[in-house]
């Protein structure tokens, strides 16, 4: 990231300042839903990196996107399995980011709809 983290909050800041009407508002909602499935991807795919040795998804089993499947993964860390991190507090927070950002996305659709 080039720009400063003020910066990039400064013009998201702004993005929400010019929405002027209810269509405007819809097309923001759907941009936070759109960066935060990119950003959910994006960490399950740091996760899969750092933490080399995530199988793929199976294309069978129940949650066959790679965030989901990572997200599957931290959750059986959490029962003791160690899946993926053997750290179950690291564990824990990321898959906490993960449904954070999962229910961000979920909300902003939410909202949407009701404009």
């Amino acid at each position: 990231m080039t720009e400063s983290s003020f910066a990039y909050g400064q013009a998201r800041a702004q993005q929400g300042a010019d929405c002027a009407d209810t269509g405007e508002l819809a097309a923001y909602l759907l941009r936070i839903s759109m960066d935060v499935h990119s950003l959910r991807s994006g960490l399950a795919q740091a996760v899969s990196q750092v933490f080399a040795g995530t199988a793929p998804p199976d294309p069978t089993e129940d949650v066959p996107y790679p965030s989901d499947h990572v997200e599957r993964l931290l959750f059986q860390d959490l029962m003791g399995a160690e899946a993926l991190v053997h750290d179950q507090d690291l564990a824990t927070a990321l898959r906490h980011a993960m449904r954070l950002l999962e229910d961000t996305a979920c909300a902003a659709h939410l909202a949407r709809a009701h404009l």
